[in-house]
């Protein structure tokens, strides 16, 4: 048995993990066929969330890795951090 990430409680990756495995169990061939699927470029969406054209990737504004956004996840995962953390020392945490 693998350990899953403490941080993953709650995440909608394992309830997609979970399903994939219940298909699997009663077809077996299934997570293969998924994953070659998903790495086939022909299946890749045109468009992004939203309707937005994905385009091609550029460098996030802060950190340089690519992103489809201004800025990459991580970046305004660290941002909204920073804000927290901000905001819990107005509020007299240290």
């Amino acid at each position: 048995m693998t350990e899953e990430c403490p941080m993953s409680e709650d995440a909608t990756s394992l309830v997609y993990k979970e399903a994939l495995s219940r298909i699997e169990d009663r077809m077996p061939g299934t997570r293969i066929v998924f994953y070659k699927g998903f790495l086939d470029p022909s299946n890749r969406s045109e468009r992004a969330e939203g309707g937005r054209e994905r385009g091609t990737p550029r460098a996030c504004a802060s950190c340089g890795a690519p992103t489809y956004a201004e800025t990459c996840s991580f970046c305004r995962m660290k941002e909204r951090l920073r804000e927290s953390a901000l905001a819990a020392r107005g509020k007299g945490f240290p």
